[in-house]
């Protein structure tokens, strides 16, 4: 079960700047301002899995963070 400690930004950032891999963040994400995050460093997608579950992620505002 996640422990919902957040994502590894700066490795994300990194990996994003540095490669041109497209990027899928699995793990920590534990909100919406991480959704956000992770999208402005150039991820290209997000699992979230016990922030649904717990109601910490409602997924229609990640849906739209997302999205928008």
């Amino acid at each position: 079960m996640g422990l919902q400690l957040g994502p590894n930004l700066e490795m994300c950032e990194y990996i994003t700047g540095q490669t041109n891999l497209s990027l899928i963040v699995a793990g920590g994400v534990s909100s919406i301002s991480d959704i956000a995050e992770l999208k402005s460093i150039g991820a290209e997608g997000v699992i979230i899995g016990r922030a649904l579950y717990t109601g910490d992620v409602n997924l229609s505002d990640a849906l739209e963070v997302a999205e928008g």
